[in-house]
């Protein structure tokens, strides 16, 4: 399984803007093959602050909407809100017995 996070931060007048952004891209995300979660968070005190958490069922689903038209989408959309790079960890888990 992959877990994926990615923070991104976006000046405070663009956050509603990635905000609705983000509530596209991740209902349709969530109806991706072996898409296991797909939410996003905002931080309560920095505004514009914004954290992604995706999970998926295996290497070759996270591969698969990397390479889509929506993940693209998404990048052309919110680069240009950002100010500053976005954050992003990887991990490749197993579940616990």
């Amino acid at each position: 399984m992959k877990i994926v996070t990615v923070s991104a931060r976006f000046a405070p007048e663009n956050s509603s803007t990635a905000i609705k952004i983000l509530q596209t891209i991740k209902e349709e995300a969530r109806s991706m093959d072996n898409c296991l979660c797909y939410d996003f968070y905002v931080d309560p005190i920095e505004k514009g602050l914004l954290f992604i958490n995706q999970n998926w069922g295996s290497a070759e689903a996270f591969e698969s909407y990397r390479s889509s038209d929506l993940f693209k989408r998404m990048i052309r959309e919110l680069k240009p809100l950002m100010i500053t790079a976005p954050e992003t960890n990887v991990y490749e888990v197993e579940r616990a017995a």
